[in-house]
């Protein structure tokens, strides 16, 4: 098994702030605690309720935590139900540091991305 040790200079952004990168510890890299697939068009965070979501994420996470998990990616992208509030309610709740992207999914002819983006893309 492979173990980063990262200088103290280092540090990455969670959904709650910056911390050390050394303060990472054991780590899941690709995890989705909600993807919701309606496409651009329909996406808003007004589709679930967050107190439902956390009351069925929340065990999970607990359990994680107590296999020696401290952080966790949630790569959920733009318009697919990324939501840092839900993130850091998460975070806050069951004590894992976590982190999230500014990433977009293209698959599916685009469905998952805004005209506006795909016009910038065009144009540059």
């Amino acid at each position: 098994m492979f173990v980063f040790r990262a200088p103290a200079s280092l540090y990455v952004n969670t959904v709650n702030g910056r911390m050390p990168a050394s303060a990472m510890g054991n780590t899941l890299i690709h995890e989705h605690f909600l993807v919701d697939f309606i496409g651009v068009d329909k996406i808003n965070n007004y589709r679930w309720n967050r107190n439902d979501v956390v009351k069925k994420v929340l065990p999970y996470l607990i359990e994680t935590k107590k296999h020696g998990v401290k952080t966790i990616l949630d790569c959920t992208p733009a318009f697919l139900g990324r939501d840092v509030e839900l993130q850091k309610i998460l975070a806050r709740e069951s004590g894992l540091h976590i982190l999230t992207n500014t990433g977009y999914y293209g698959a599916v002819a685009n469905k998952y991305l805004p005209q506006w983006l795909l016009l910038k893309r065009i144009n540059k």
